[in-house]
């Protein structure tokens, strides 16, 4: 439970509320709200305050932000961090600033409002921190002017300017190193604390998202689109282990346990999620220093890619937003059913609207389709396939099929032409499609 005055600086916070702040859609957010939950509710209430509060701190303290701006000075605005994959906003925003607008970057640091404070704690080179937080009162007005904020939801996934992987992409072919890195005392240390069970080998974290995700926030079944089993991993656990890999199981207490992978594989099975090393450093090295990750579309698999490592994406949503950035990224996605007829989706329609938006499982039954989680086969399949393209990249284009000519008419997402999807994934989905 949040104190009163954790609440004030969550109200305080640069966090964009609406995506976008023109008059169509700040009428549809308080009509849609309205018609949810009676004329008057918290949510019309707290938007209605904090989009006075936003307008008139961007006119009292015009002047003070006008000096700000010619001296360079530009605030993070758009999000306050409390999932993990945020922080990627964090990271490509500062990508882009070193690339073309070398500002001055300020961030307000309040721990207890972050999901994982030390991945953002890595990013201190390269901002300044405020983290005082009597000053929060005073300063954290001045982060709303449009004038000095750079707003991390520009580089959400689900923009439509394919920034993203641009940025990405740019950066990496400039620079020799990831933007952030661990220091070497705390590689040590980690390495020190998880060496007894991982022994030098070669590991993969596995991360299959439960519904105790966010303070079991997302327990309403209708919330539940992007989770996973873990058990319909078992074939791809088995042959992880066959090729000697030892498999690191990712997550909180909240989620089930593993007890039969265990029993099963002993020494070559981790479930750090019930473990006594959880820790936030823990998890960065892990996701760090992992051969490679296997993932939903969750936190960590943006964790991965800021540092570089490759993902196997599975049971992804949306189709669209189930591709990483790095060369021998592979993604499938949970499929769209319709209800009557039981085939799948056409490709194409995956693509457009509204099947491009991120539909919870009510909003897709009230279109007569159905999310449909990946086989323990198409999991399989998709490993292979990641393999392959691991072991030899000129074999891209049969066991990767590269789908850009979809993103670039719709301009979604990442507009990525890096990650690929699984060529037998796809293969398999057209041949039962519409």
């Amino acid at each position: 439970m949040l104190s009163l005055k954790e609440k004030i600086y969550l109200f305080l916070w640069p966090k964009k509320i609406l995506r976008s702040c023109d008059i169509k859609s700040i009428v549809e957010y308080i009509s849609n709200n309205c018609k949810k939950n009676g004329l008057i509710n918290k949510s019309v209430l707290y938007f209605s305050l904090k989009f006075c509060y936003s307008f008139v701190s961007n006119v009292v303290l015009l002047p003070l932000s006008l000096i700000l701006y010619a001296a360079n000075y530009r605030f993070i605005y758009g999000t306050h961090f409390q999932q993990i994959g945020e922080v990627f906003l964090l990271d490509i925003a500062i990508k882009e600033n070193i690339l073309n607008k070398k500002s001055k970057l300020i961030l307000f640091y309040h721990s207890p409002l972050h999901d994982n404070g030390y991945l953002i704690s890595l990013y201190k080179e390269h901002v300044i921190f405020i983290d005082k937080t009597w000053l929060f009162p005073i300063l954290l007005p001045l982060s709303h002017s449009i004038l000095t904020r750079i707003d991390v939801i520009d580089f959400d996934t689900h923009g439509r300017t394919g920034r993203v992987s641009r940025i990405f992409q740019e950066f990496s072919l400039q620079n020799n190193k990831n933007l952030i890195a661990m220091p070497a005392d705390d590689i040590t240390e980690c390495k020190d604390l998880i060496s007894h069970l991982v022994q030098e080998r070669k590991f993969v974290c596995i991360h299959a998202r439960e519904s105790g995700y966010k303070n079991n926030f997302y327990q309403d079944l209708n919330r539940t689109t992007r989770n996973a089993d873990i058990n319909t991993y078992d074939l791809l656990i088995a042959k992880l282990i066959e090729l000697d890999f030892v498999v690191v199981r990712l997550g909180d207490p909240s989620m089930q346990h593993t007890r039969s992978f265990e029993d099963k594989y002993k020494e070559n099975f981790i479930d750090y999620a019930h473990s006594n090393l959880r820790s936030e450093k823990m998890d960065i090295y892990l996701l760090s220093n992992c051969d490679f990750l296997v993932a939903c579309s969750s936190g960590p698999a943006d964790v991965t890619t800021t540092f570089n490592k490759n993902t196997l994406i599975l049971n992804g949503i949306i189709a669209t937003n189930s591709l990483k950035l790095i060369e021998g990224d592979i993604g499938i996605f949970k499929k769209i059913v319709n209800v009557k007829t039981g085939k799948n989706l056409k490709l194409e329609k995956l693509f457009s609207y509204p099947f491009d938006q991120a539909l919870q499982r009510g909003n897709l039954n009230d279109l007569g389709y159905y999310y449909l989680d990946n086989s323990r086969d198409e999991i399989l399949g998709a490993f292979n396939d990641f393999m392959m393209i691991r072991k030899k990249s000129v074999l891209v284009n049969k066991f990767g099929i590269d789908l850009s000519e979809y993103f670039e008419k719709n301009h979604w997402c990442y507009n990525n032409k890096t990650g690929k999807y699984s060529a037998s994934f796809i293969q398999s989905y057209v041949n039962n499609s519409e």
